[in-house]
């Protein structure tokens, strides 16, 4: 009957053996004779080999344990154990494998570790590996050990080199047997940490091996992402199961303070959102940088069902503002996701006037971005006020004529009755607004299809064309006149277009006005003022060498106080 010390003998035996078959099984096909020479799929190979022979970590890592128990028992009897694992010869033929192909890189750090070290390094140290150590140690892009300074050997280089490409093949096994060999726990590729690469394609398996063999939980990248928060975006639930229970802090942020349960709403995974909250205990009110919850940043991506697991079920609040004071409901018009605002509204009952810090409705971030299902939506059948007016006074009109979406402002005029002649705060219509940004397919379209009235007068009885002149838009300014405006319009202090042109520097459009326009360029305002006068009132120096060198004005012409534009331009 075998003892437990002939187990423990048999057991040493054959893990010796099985390394010495696996050693000689190793060397990938057509191997370059240096491993620096390697490509991808010479790695690649190495690794899938290891992966395929699961025993080799067993064999790496409890080796020593049966041997010091034979060795033990061999002390005790004062005999000798001449099959004992120990033996020099059995020891002398692994040893004398190695130095035949690249395994003698993967193995040699535990050789020296559990086989005596020294004593066979000179069995190790072969013509091939000898040179390939001096070839690493004389390449200054080597790296450093964990330990402190040193540049690696190239054992340790050729193993870190294989760790990062076993783990993205998720060869579990692979994994486990370097970094029992003594790979570098910290190796990396291409600045990702190994347990990163590991989350990232939701591989449990290796992810238990790292974080056993010691890989580091809390390590971030450069956005300040941990590997909770990866497995939180990818709604991983296993891995985020692991690495809580492995000790990863479940309210951990990244550099935009957003959590996990952040990243699980914004990506809709569910289970991980009912998992982070009901199971691991985490704030559902918890808020970034910007002061969004998870509820923001799944109406913001168009998740219902996420949605409504946080308001139903895991009662998060509806109506939560983040620092610009949107609501879920102004985050999903804003990106125009009908079913999102929809949900909202009508089945959980969410606020449809809600205002953000600058009056905004959800409304007027639809219509903004130009989004008609999401106009429609939220006037026709959810009743949302068409004429709310933001801080500004401005109302959802004004917002689509000032971004150029025709289309939307022919839905909320012609379909949903807006008022075309709506003012703002500045007495603005949604016409001056239109001008204003040059967007000439929209004036045509609220003056020849609309019926927008073009002599609109502004607070300081300012008409479209005196906005488009102030504004440089050119093209604006010949669409308004073949439409009929009048080029001599002035405001309440008898300005016309070419005295605001002057006024702003908008040399170009002064040109125009006087030159095909025949706007009358000797024009005064109510205080005799030409735009000569304003242009050098203002240090509009191109402007006005426009206007005495090219246009030929009367640079001699006086205003109320009996100032030309040289007194003024010497008194500045």
């Amino acid at each position: 009957m075998m003892n437990e010390n002939d187990a423990h003998r048999r057991i040493s035996i054959t893990c010796i053996r099985y390394l010495m078959l696996c050693v000689a099984r190793s060397i990938p096909e057509n191997e370059p004779p240096s491993t620096k020479s390697w490509e991808p799929e010479h790695f690649e190979k190495y690794a899938e080999y290891l992966n395929s022979r699961p025993f080799i970590d067993y064999a790496l890592c409890h080796f020593q344990q049966h041997k010091n128990h034979c060795v033990l028992r061999r002390e005790q009897r004062k005999n000798h154990c001449h099959q004992c694992v120990y033996d020099k010869q059995l020891v002398s033929q692994f040893s004398k494998k190695l130095t035949s192909n690249s395994a003698s890189l993967l193995f040699e750090s535990w050789v020296e570790s559990y086989l005596g070290a020294k004593r066979f390094r000179k069995m190790i140290d072969t013509a091939r590996i000898a040179r390939q150590r001096i070839e690493s140690w004389i390449d200054s892009s080597r790296g450093q050990d964990v330990a402190g300074n040193e540049k690696r050997s190239p054992a340790a280089d050729f193993r870190n080199k294989m760790l990062p490409i076993a783990t993205r093949m998720q060869y579990t096994w692979g994994v486990e047997a370097l970094l029992t060999a003594g790979t570098v726990k910290e190796a990396c590729l291409v600045d990702e940490s190994l347990l990163p690469i590991s989350v990232e394609a939701r591989d449990v398996a290796t992810a238990k091996v790292l974080l056993r063999k010691g890989a580091r939980i809390d390590a971030k990248d450069n956005m300040g992402q941990t590997v909770l928060l990866l497995a939180a975006t990818k709604g991983c639930d296993s891995m985020v199961r692991l690495l809580v229970s492995s000790g990863a802090n479940k309210e951990e942020r990244d550099r935009n303070e957003r959590t996990a349960l952040h990243n699980a709403a914004g990506n809709g995974h569910d289970s991980t959102v009912r998992l982070l909250v009901e199971t691991l205990g985490m704030n559902k009110e918890v808020k970034d940088k910007n002061e969004r919850t998870a509820l923001h940043h799944a109406a913001s991506n168009d998740h219902n069902s996420t949605v409504l697991l946080l308001i139903q079920t895991l009662g998060t609040n509806k109506e939560a503002k983040d620092k610009n004071e949107w609501t879920a409901l102004h985050h999903a018009a804003s990106n125009g996701y009908d079913s999102t605002v929809r949900l909202l509204v009508q089945t959980l009952g969410t606020d449809k006037e809600a205002k953000d810090k600058h009056e905004w409705t959800a409304l007027h971030h639809a219509a903004s971005n130009g989004h008609d299902s999401t106009v429609r939506l939220l006037v026709q059948p959810l009743g949302t006020d068409k004429e709310a007016k933001d801080k500004n006074e401005w109302t959802a009109l004004h917002h689509a004529v000032s971004n150029g979406h025709d289309s939307t402002v022919r839905l909320l005029v012609q379909t949903l009755g807006t008022d075309k002649e709506a003012r703002d705060r500045e007495k603005w219509t949604a016409l001056h607004h239109a001008v204003s940004n040059g967007h000439d397919s929209t004036v045509r379209l609220l003056v020849e299809a609309l019926g927008a009235d073009i002599g609109a007068k502004a607070n300081v009885g300012s008409t479209v064309l005196h906005t488009a002149a102030s504004r440089g838009n050119d093209s604006t300014v010949k669409l308004l006149s073949t439409m009929g405006v009048n080029t001599e319009g002035e405001d309440v202090a008898k300005r016309t277009a070419a005295h605001w042109a002057a006024l702003y520097g908008r040399e170009g459009t002064v040109e125009l006005l006087v030159n095909a326009l025949r706007a009358n360029k000797e024009a005064e305002d109510i205080r005799k003022h030409t735009p000569l006068h304003f242009a050098a009132a203002f240090g509009r120096e191109s402007t006005v060498r426009l206007l005495v060198e090219t246009l030929h004005v009367n640079k001699d012409a006086k205003n109320l106080e009996g100032k030309t534009a040289l007194d003024i331009t010497r008194k500045l």
